[in-house]
């Protein structure tokens, strides 16, 4: 067990590292970029961004369902089927192109034009943005396959050098965008669209060059085809529900709010989707080996990391979160030129949404490592669906756009507690087990760890040294409680192991 576990660990500081960098660089860009374009443009562009990506729960369904078969055949050691399966998502992929193309040109520009709240003169480029989006999105669809032939084969360190590049490359548009001759939104969404190009370019030909697997063959094969349909199948429905809440809570933000609440919420997301990106960094270096010990019945290990990367998703992400929301007004003035209204709430809300899907990312793992997906989709994506009825009652009567937010952290905390309760009856999860070494733990770290920090931020008066000594009070005691009562002793014995390795004791060598 010893090795898997360095692995996911070793994994997880490549995509630690990833993801510093990428924050950094992107948090930079962003500010940037909403400074270049004006909070009109940032708040269009994430307008009719949201049109295309209203059909990624198409493109969601399809990679989970690539990601979990590749990886399973691999776990299961099945190289042939491995191979086919690799030919199969491929022309799975060509369809779904084909289907979003279809789509996106019959109700894209038909809503634009007849629903959207645009400025005069700017539906024109609104429309172009929307056509560039739409090609950005389908070469992000032809890459999904070789994304997953690079997770499920654990090359963390790699991946995490593709995204770092991603980020400097939206680095360089910034500097592009200042120099453009053309409407500088419309520059924006194509810049984004060549380097997603480029990368798509790259990353096929590593693949092709490091994985035996990784070559295309005119293979048709009713069953895979039927296995992936069929998974993609129950996806869709959470996916789909994911999907028309963001949407909504898009139209409910730009009909109640205008577009400058809009900005805000792109602002927001956009905060969230840089500290998302790190939980899925994170969720990538378990993922697979959570799918290949399931595959392989090993049942010990299976639920061992499943309690382990339950705790340390939510303890790594909290660990970023907590400063951001404690000094969130501060943190924005320092990065933005223009802060739009109510940003900061905005910012902490979908936090706080983020914080509950923390500790449930890898129990959503092992519902798909099971490939019984039907009971659990069904019933989270009811639970999020409702989100949006709810969102209107409140926004009709007169409430303010953030409590649509609210509703949006509340529905996903209900659909924690349902997942933990469900998966007791389809993995023979112990509820009580679970909660004692796992929910417990969380609980108990959190509120001890944040006490003294919250008291201090009251007293302090200073920004930066409120931002400064929270920061560090909090940090110092976080980690400290984590290592002594947030760890079981394996968990500490594989850390000890992971540290003697990287510092190893001179004087010890033979």
């Amino acid at each position: 067990m010893g090795t898997r576990s360095d692995r996911v660990i070793k994994n997880t500081g490549f995509l630690f590292l990833r993801m510093l960098l990428t924050l950094a660089i992107g948090l930079f860009t962003s500010r940037e970029i909403m400074r270049i374009l004006g909070l009109d443009d940032y708040g269009l562009y994430n307008l009719v961004g949201t049109l295309v990506v209203m059909f990624a729960f198409l493109q969601t369904a399809l990679t989970n369902a690539t990601s979990r078969y590749l990886t399973f055949d691999l776990g299961a050691g099945d190289i042939d089927k491995l191979q086919k399966t690799f030919s199969m998502s491929m022309n799975t992929e060509l369809a779904l192109c084909g289907i979003v193309i279809v789509l996106s040109e019959a109700i894209g520009p038909w809503f634009i034009y007849r629903y959207l709240d645009i400025p005069p003169g700017r539906t024109g480029a609104a429309m172009w943005v929307y056509q560039i989006s739409l090609l950005n999105f389908i070469i992000g669809i032809l890459r999904t396959p070789f994304n997953s032939l690079v997770i499920a084969h654990e090359k963390m360190d790699y991946f995490a050098l593709m995204s770092i590049i991603d980020a400097v490359g939206r680095l360089a548009i910034v500097y592009l965008l200042l120099v453009s001759p053309i409407d500088k939104l419309v520059a924006y969404a194509l810049y984004l669209t060549l380097l997603a190009l480029g990368i798509l370019i790259w990353v096929y030909l590593y693949c092709r060059k490091r994985f035996p697997e990784c070559r295309y063959s005119r293979y048709w094969d009713k069953k895979t085809f039927l296995d992936l349909m069929g998974y993609s199948g129950y996806s869709l429905l959470v996916n789909g529900a994911d999907t028309a809440v963001k949407q909504g809570i898009s139209i409910f933000f730009n009909k109640f709010g205008g577009l400058v609440a809009n900005a805000g919420l792109g602002v927001a997301t956009n905060v969230q989707n840089k500290m998302w990106s790190f939980l899925l960094s994170f969720g990538q270096s378990y993922s697979p080996q959570i799918i290949k010990s399931y595959a392989a019945n090993d049942r010990d290990y299976f639920m061992k990391l499943l309690y382990s990367s339950s705790k340390f998703s939510y303890f790594l992400y909290f660990l970023i979160a907590f400063p951001i929301m404690l000094n969130v007004d501060y943190l924005l003035d320092l990065w933005l030129v223009k802060v739009p209204d109510n940003a900061g709430l905005f910012v902490n809300l979908m936090i706080g949404f983020s914080i509950f899907e923390s500790f449930g990312n890898p129990l959503i793992t092992a519902v798909h490592a099971t490939g019984n997906l039907k009971v659990h989709q069904i019933m989270i994506s009811c639970i999020k669906i409702m989100i949006l009825p709810v969102s209107w009652l409140l926004l009709r009567n007169g409430h303010p756009v953030s409590s649509v937010l609210v509703v949006y952290m509340l529905g996903n905390l209900v659909c924690a507690v349902a997942r933990i309760i469900w998966m007791h009856y389809l993995i023979g999860l112990d509820i009580k087990d679970y909660c004692l070494k796992v929910m417990w733990k969380i609980l108990y770290v959190t509120a001890l760890s944040t006490a003294l920090p919250l008291f201090m931020a009251v007293r302090l008066e200073s920004p930066l040294a409120k931002l400064l000594a929270t920061s560090l009070v909090f940090v110092a005691i976080y980690l400290l409680l984590i290592y002594f009562t947030g760890m079981d002793t394996t968990e500490k014995d594989i850390l000890r192991g992971m540290i003697r390795k990287l510092f190893p004791n001179p004087s010890k060598k033979s």
